[in-house]
């Protein structure tokens, strides 16, 4: 079986065909030459052999395959995951990322420390919010702050927010006092990042002022000291005590109580649909109730009935109150609002899976595309086993001669990129094993001795052997030449033919461009000979020399006259 078999290759350029229907086969273990005069094709044919061009027709096969990435089911996993990917991503643009990523992390974020991140919930409140359902939001009143009344000889302490009582006392010195304690725990707002604990502190008294300190002295220096004799404090900053609290949690439900009660905290009721605050509510739980009523309003599951002198919206499916309201007309337009809302919120939602579905379309079918056309790229057929040179030699000028060879056994080395980063010991074996595999190489072309030098500073022969040498770096099976001996003067001429041949004796197939007749007929085991892109002849270098066809296409045609 031949090694390299190219059927019926055909390139066009748009509309110039510049090589039709080439058949070629390469045996393992030949040099074979490919020759004819300038633009016949032959490094189109090389191009095409190596990935830089996709055949327009006809076949390359390599081994008995074609040099291209097999399908595999990883790809089409790869192909959905990316094409799932794009569509969430358009999906979330669609719905508007911003609000998306506030729903889900900032308004569960809380800022408390001591509050885990409640992963459940968050991912919840995205779904809600991409489907433009009803979320409730957190929402802290700035305003809120709290007064001392005195009603019958008794000193109230209220909030100026909704007149909430939250304690009596019956004197005014404690009611101040206490006020301002009350203060800086509402002005906390639920959060309990203030709890300290008490087991090993002290507490300093002074007056009705009390700290918290991690030792006695600092404790006697602040104030009467005394070992701190409860579990926990509720602190204000930097280290003032509020109130005493058995645990963390029990100060956290200490906090969000009082800061409901005196109308710190409220949830409001949105949807990505509308602009506007669809309700309020004073707890969690309340937040909650309100929310599942206003997605019943909003999905059209009310109706109005008037009984008791008040107008109340019902819900259809169990007949439980929604909302309550004073007239008809009231609960007529606040159900109104919702069902347009509800109408909005319904288009949001088409808009919201026309996005993903198309997402996902487009990024599964253009990852497959990418795919396709990187199936046969050069790399990949460089893994395979195919390695050439150019016409132009292309060096990497500035680097040492060793590390060209090195940069040509990229493809075969093994480490990881977390491996170069750390350095690993196998890293360091692995480049200790490249650099004499290099240095053998250097010796094979006859280079070793100038392996430290810049490339660009060799002689023009010796920066040929350096390509060749990198090229059989990549452990090639076939080996592809375009034109090695041009600009070698007849020393080095002889000197590339000996290499060449001993490449072959390595096991390596040769696939040789050359127009050095005595390189081509000294060397090669079979020839095909191009003239405008067609293959006039084929055979052993005898038969080839004695073809007439051959002898017009480079000599011209008697015209007889």
């Amino acid at each position: 079986m031949a090694l390299l078999d190219i059927r019926g290759l055909t390139m066009r350029f748009g509309g110039l065909t510049a090589v039709n229907k080439v058949d070629i086969a390469v045996e393992p273990g030949q040099i074979f030459s490919v020759i004819g005069p300038n633009g016949a094709g032959k490094t189109t044919v090389f191009n095409a052999v190596t990935g830089v061009y996709e055949p327009t027709e006809g076949s390359i096969l390599f081994g008995g395959s074609e040099l291209r990435l097999p399908f595999r089911r990883r790809v089409a996993v790869a192909c959905g995951l990316i094409g799932l990917l794009t569509g969430v991503a358009l999906a979330l643009f669609a719905a508007n990322i911003d609000g998306a990523w506030r729903a889900a992390i900032v308004l569960n974020y809380r800022q408390d420390p001591t509050e885990p991140f409640q992963v459940g919930k968050a991912v919840s409140d995205l779904f809600t919010y991409l489907g433009a359902g009803v979320i409730a939001e957190r929402d802290v009143n700035r305003l809120t702050d709290l007064e001392i009344r005195e009603r019958n000889g008794v000193f109230r302490i209220r909030s100026t927010t909704n007149r909430a009582i939250l304690e009596e006392h019956p004197d005014s010195e404690t009611a101040e006092h206490r006020v301002e304690i009350l203060r800086a725990m509402v002005n906390l707002a639920g959060s309990a990042r203030t709890f300290v604990k008490g087991e090993g502190k002290w507490l300093a008294r002074n007056g009705r002022t009390v700290t918290i300190w991690t030792t006695q002295a600092d404790a006697g220096r602040n104030g009467e000291a005394e070992p701190a004799k409860e579990k926990g404090y509720i602190t204000a900053p930097p280290n003032t005590v509020l109130e005493p609290a058995e645990s963390q949690e029990a100060a956290r439900v200490r906090l969000l109580d009082l800061a409901v009660k005196a109308g710190k905290l409220r949830w409001e009721l949105k949807s990505r649909a509308s602009t506007d605050v669809l309700g309020t509510a004073e707890s969690p739980e309340k937040a909650d109730e309100v929310r599942r009523a206003i997605a019943e309003i909003m999905s059209g599951d009310a109706d109005v009935v008037e009984a008791d002198g008040k107008a109340r919206l019902l819900s259809k499916l169990d007949r439980r109150t929604l909302s309550e309201f004073d007239t008809r007309a009231e609960a007529e337009d606040r159900m109104n609002d919702l069902v347009q809302v509800g109408t909005a919120a319904a288009r949001e939602r088409v808009v919201f899976w026309i996005a993903l579905v198309m997402g996902t379309a487009l990024g599964a079918f253009g990852s497959a595309l990418v795919w396709k056309r990187a199936r046969r790229t050069t790399d990949v057929i460089a893994r395979n086993g195919l390695a050439r040179t150019f016409q132009n030699i292309r060096l990497f000028p500035d680097m040492l001669v060793i590390e060209n060879v090195l940069m040509g056994m990229d493809a075969r080395l093994s480490s990881r990129l977390w491996q170069m980063a750390l350095k690993t010991p196998g890293l360091v074996r692995e480049e200790r094993k490249a650099r004499d595999r290099a240095l053998e190489l250097l010796d094979f072309v006859g280079l070793r001795a100038r392996a430290h030098q810049i490339a660009k500073s060799l002689p023009y022969g010796d920066q040929r052997r350096l390509e060749i040498a990198r090229a059989l770096a990549t452990e090639p099976k076939l080996l592809l030449l375009d034109e090695p001996a041009a600009g070698m003067n007849p020393a080095e001429t002889s000197d590339l033919m000996r290499l060449i041949q001993k490449i072959r004796d390595q096991g390596v197939t040769v696939l040789l461009i050359e127009h050095h007749m005595k390189v081509v007929m000294g060397i090669s085991d079979r020839i095909a000979v191009l003239d405008y892109g067609i293959k006039i002849a084929e055979g052993t270098p005898e038969e080839v020399r004695a073809n007439p066809k051959v002898v017009e296409a480079y000599l011209g045609k008697e015209e007889l006259g």
